[in-house]
């Protein structure tokens, strides 16, 4: 993450601290020791100066990375501490605002977005298009209202599609999908909603969802340093475990993963990763996705693993099922009974 390398410049972990209120920050050398407020333990929390930040509150027992020390002591979230973090320092990370001449939808007139080499960010206020609503599929879904407010999902009244925003690792929007909400809807389940108009077509953004990990900003304090991490093909699949109360998933957006996925995830430095592809994958496909995600962690000591429903015990052959389809029940089965190492 390009911001915990330019934490590791100059003197930006104190100011860090600072900002966010810790007392007695000192620099020891290989670690930045400070306490959480001017009386407490002037050294009870520990900021290592390795590549993954690792931090430890030794009064309170939490570990982590310097994010979920932050996130947990201040109750922030995500993708706010990272903008506060870029704010303060004046972090870039490579983006640069659009040029007047290239043309956006008429929805986007007035809004600026900022552009990197690969992936496309765009201001909050893009969201704003969008009524603020959760929606009774997704309810009926198992996916409740209260995770569909923790992921943002909003309602497009235009298209007649829930609306549901993607993040960057660094929790900025880089993707707008709209699902068809219409029982007897025409076009396609999913579409990108960001779009721009050239002459008389409208050209939809489709962002490249190899470079994000769905979940990610949303979940990051559950997800760095995790017994295990679930990833799985869809949105869905992270929000409905998130229903369940499980808060350590991702999704790839797809059946396949992108090196800058893989090494997304080693980032996390879990103990364990579960694929969880959704039923009626060729095998050979999971597989291949499990060895190139294994080229990654096995030095790392961190097993990797599939769910595998062979028999067709819990997921109904054919039914193209997410393994979170049916409830905790099945699932907490099928990670139970169907879980084989890679």
């Amino acid at each position: 993450m390009q911001v915990k390398e330019a934490l590791l410049k100059d003197n930006n972990i104190e100011k860090v601290l600072s900002f966010y209120g810790y007392a007695n920050i000192t620099d020891r050398g290989k670690e930045v020791r400070c306490g959480f407020t001017i009386k407490t333990n002037p050294s009870s929390i520990a900021i290592y100066k390795n590549k993954n930040l690792s931090a430890v509150d030794y009064t309170s027992g939490i570990t982590g990375d310097i994010f979920t020390i932050i996130m947990e002591h201040k109750s922030i979230g995500f993708s706010e501490m990272i903008r506060d973090i870029k704010s303060l320092l004046g972090i870039e990370i490579g983006y640069s605002k659009r040029k007047e001449n290239e043309s956006v939808s008429r929805v986007f007139d007035d809004i600026l977005f900022k552009r990197q080499e690969k992936l496309q960010v765009y201001e909050e206020e893009v969201l704003n298009k969008y009524a603020g609503k959760w929606n009774t599929r997704f309810l009926k879904d198992g996916i409740s209202i209260e995770t569909q407010k923790k992921f943002g999902l909003r309602y497009d009244f235009e298209e007649e599609r829930i609306v549901i925003p993607h993040r960057t690792l660094e929790g900025e929007l880089c993707g707008i999908i709209g699902r068809i909400n219409l029982d007897d809807g025409y076009g396609s389940k999913y579409l990108p909603l960001i779009s721009h108009i050239e002459g008389d077509r409208v050209i939809r953004y489709n962002h490249k969802k190899g470079q994000t990990l769905f979940g990610y900003a949303q979940n990051y304090k559950d997800l760095y340093g995790a017994d295990v991490i679930y990833i799985g093909e869809s949105e869905k699949f992270v929000m409905q475990l998130d229903s369940m109360g499980y808060r350590n998933a991702l999704s790839l957006s797809g059946s396949s993963i992108s090196k800058e996925q893989c090494i997304a995830i080693a980032k996390l430095n879990p103990k364990k990763v579960v694929l969880c592809f959704d039923e009626g994958l060729e095998e050979v496909t999971m597989y291949r996705c499990a060895n190139q995600l294994s080229m990654f962690l096995n030095k790392m000591n961190i097993e990797v693993g599939l769910i595998i429903d062979r028999k067709n015990e819990y997921l109904e052959k054919g039914s193209k099922d997410s393994p979170t389809d049916k409830g905790k029940e099945i699932w907490e089965s099928l990670i139970q009974n169907c879980y084989e190492r890679n």
